[in-house]
């Protein structure tokens, strides 16, 4: 008895083994085929292991598939990185007899993250020249999160392959964060840069050294490295998010009601509000038994500052009364630095050279409707001050500056420029060009 007790035993551990073998075989040829042939990435702003990462942080290899969603309309965007990583259409090194290239480098803005790659600002802008009998073409070399500073080390490391005529350097404000250093945060560039006696100074870092992740920083890593957990961490995503209340009222919201309405701490509407925490669907019935706070305005600024959107996750009160840009700080005088080397570079190139902002009265309006920042002349005027800076840095350094005449239209739910927006800034670009080929004729055969 003992001894057909052992051998039923061992008879199961066999099969359990044969089943687990071939679960593992079956998981391990599905990792396999889905990095081969259908590979997501948690990240829409290029892979850590890609060749470009080891360049500049992240990027994309050529035919790295790039998975980007419209907020506004749902819409999902499939492409795919270009032979040499960059959102754009195939290029060669060697340029075409009698053309002119022009270079964009910058950060999300001129990626598109809300757009298809022929309605990026560069492809409206390239196809809008060509139209008119332009001989250009217009090459993005851009990757979200950039800052100045990866502008400034793949114009070095890429830019005398494709012999520009004309560099853009696109400009965020986000920029003067994304160039500075904190050693106590996550730091994924293999590099940064700093002003040491003035002088700009580059250095080379291990990616996160001196850095501590937290745990979710960790588990995403991991997650991120199997084809299989990162579709599965996808679906709970999106269906977390599908599950999220339309409303919400916490300490942050509350906070920020406070500042876009201009209500003291013990306000009768905060008091009723905070009493009723938590996900709603009928906050305008504790707004309208607050009384004198049922104006038609205070329930369209509670309606949007209550929306659990990701666009109202980081406001602050600094946020919503900005201080004016000092360009003593460390971060303008960084910024200033790492421009000035963009431009001498560009001009080593044999280049013209400008700098095209992407802040403008376009994200101050976004930025209004959200009530993220407060009304008003002053602040509209404090808002876009940093305009007049990188003016003036343009003027100084014999540079262009390209203005934002046409607003930057945005999406309804995210920051970044629209399809509209993407085609504003295209004429914007287009204008800054014809003015600066229009005594030469450049490739326009006359302007």
């Amino acid at each position: 008895m003992g001894a057909a007790s052992d051998e039923g035993r061992r008879g199961a551990a066999v099969r359990i083994g044969a089943v687990l073998v071939a679960v593992a075989i079956a998981l391990a040829t599905a990792e396999a085929l889905l990095a081969a042939f259908a590979p997501v990435y948690l990240s829409t702003i290029g892979r850590r292991d890609s060749a470009k990462a080891e360049l500049y942080g992240w990027g994309y290899d050529a035919g790295d598939p790039i998975r980007l969603r419209d907020p506004d309309t749902g819409r999902a965007i499939f492409e795919r990185a270009n032979d040499h990583g960059w959102r754009d259409r195939e290029r060669a090194f060697g340029k075409p007899v009698g053309a002119l290239r022009v270079l964009a480098l910058g950060d999300s803005n001129t990626f598109g993250p809300l757009v298809t790659q022929q309605a990026t600002w560069t492809a409206v802008l390239e196809s809008r020249l060509r139209d008119a009998g332009c001989r250009v073409e217009v090459l993005n070399m851009a990757y979200p999160g950039w800052g100045t500073d990866q502008q400034l080390e793949a114009l070095r490391h890429e830019g005398p392959r494709y012999r520009p005529d004309v560099v853009i350097l696109q400009f965020s404000t986000n920029d003067l964060t994304d160039n500075l250093r904190d050693p106590s945060q996550p730091w994924m560039k293999p590099f940064y840069y700093e002003l040491e006696d003035g002088e700009l100074v580059r250095h080379a870092v291990e990616p996160n050294a001196g850095s501590h992740r937290s745990w979710r920083d960790r588990a995403r890593a991991v997650i991120a490295r199997s084809q299989i957990l990162t579709r599965v961490y996808l679906a709970y995503v999106r269906a977390t998010h599908a599950a999220r209340p339309a409303y919400v009222v916490d300490d942050r919201s509350l906070e920020h009601l406070r500042y876009a309405l201009g209500l003291a701490a013990g306000d009768e509407l905060l008091e009723r509000l905070a009493r009723a925490r938590g996900g709603h669907d009928d906050w305008q019935s504790i707004v309208r038994a607050a009384g004198g706070a049922a104006d038609a305005r205070s329930l369209e600024v509670v309606e949007r500052v209550l929306r659990n959107e990701v666009v109202l996750d980081l406001w602050s009160p600094l946020q919503f009364r900005p201080p004016p840009p000092d360009p003593d700080a460390r971060e303008w005088r960084l910024l200033f630095a790492l421009l000035r080397a963009a431009i001498a570079e560009a001009r080593a190139l044999g280049a013209e050279v400008a700098i095209l902002p992407a802040h403008d009265v376009g994200l101050y309006r976004w930025e209004r409707y959200w009530h993220r920042v407060a009304p008003g002349d002053r602040w509209r005027s404090v808002y876009l001050a940093p305009l007049a800076l990188l003016r003036e840095l343009a003027a100084a350094e014999g540079a262009g500056f390209i203005e934002p005449r046409r607003v930057h239209e945005r999406a309804r739910l995210d920051s970044h420029p629209n399809r509209r927006g993407n085609r504003n800034m295209a004429i914007n670009v287009e204008r800054y060009l014809r003015d600066l080929w229009a005594e030469s004729g450049g490739p326009c055969g006359g302007g």
